[in-house]
């Protein structure tokens, strides 16, 4: 990674359609820009984090995919098989004083970590996570991994380094718990001949179909007639390019076409 001095760059207000964490400005990037490379770079950060408390968390569901970084403790590792090919790393992380939260990666960003430096160890394990996404579940909120993810098992900051001290001084001495990396079976999926109605899931009980949720995965034939605000299974697509879209100026508006659309995949 490398550093540079740039200079010619115009500020601007920044967008609110891009995936990041919220800026107040952004730089505009024209032919104008120069960027001369630093000689002499070891001493500057190579990660910037912009962490959010669990308490704002639920302010970036599904806000035009604005991404979010976050910094916890590791309690719980699990993973579990989606698909023949991928697959999928739940870590459940917690921060001094609030509730955990999991942080679901997926296989491009999962791999590459050396897991080792979270179960071979006799000592809280901090773990920094960049570029996150917010998304609701049945059971609360969760974290989920996006292209840009980056996941920094204890980082050098000062902000890991208080929260180790923060959970160490609250187990009194206590020793740690070693944290082991559980395997979950994939959902059993039903086959063609056992597709339900949403009038017969209505008839179940409520209360078991929760609790086997996990171990089996209902197919229904339904009709769509409305849609839910704040849920992830839908984004706005225009019906041209067929392109994602953002919301800009009050609407959604295709930069391709110069039109706004509305239509849900």
């Amino acid at each position: 990674m490398k550093c540079y001095t740039i200079a010619g760059y115009e500020c601007a207000f920044a967008p609110t359609f891009n995936r990041v964490a919220v800026h107040s400005a952004s730089l505009d990037i024209d032919g104008k820009l120069t960027a001369e490379p630093l000689t002499d770079d070891e001493t500057i950060p190579k990660t910037y984090f912009n962490f959010l408390p669990y308490s704002q968390l639920s302010t970036k569901i599904l806000k035009n995919q604005q991404l979010t970084d976050y910094i916890g403790k590791v309690e719980d590792l699990e993973r579990a098989e989606v698909q023949k090919s991928n697959s999928v790393l739940r870590m459940k992380v917690t921060a001094p004083g609030c509730k955990p939260v999991t942080v679901a990666l997926w296989k491009e960003i999962h791999s590459p970590l050396d897991l080792s430096l979270i179960t071979d160890v006799d000592d809280d394990v901090i773990v920094a996570f960049t570029a996150l996404k917010v998304v609701p579940q049945p059971n609360g909120l969760q974290l989920q991994s996006s292209g840009g993810t980056r996941v920094i098992i204890n980082p050098q900051i000062p902000i890991a380094q208080e929260m180790a001290e923060s959970f160490r001084a609250s187990r009194m001495g206590t020793p740690v718990s070693k944290i082991t990396i559980r395997s979950v079976t994939p959902v059993e999926r039903i086959s063609e001949d056992e597709i339900s109605t949403i009038g017969h899931l209505y008839q179940q009980d409520i209360q078991a179909l929760q609790i086997n949720y996990l171990q089996r995965v209902h197919t229904v034939e339904a009709t769509l007639t409305e849609f839910t605000e704040g849920r992830g299974w839908f984004f706005v697509n225009c019906t041209a390019c067929r392109c994602r879209i953002y919301e800009k100026d009050g609407g959604y508006s295709c930069d391709k076409h110069k039109q706004q659309y509305l239509t849900y995949w």
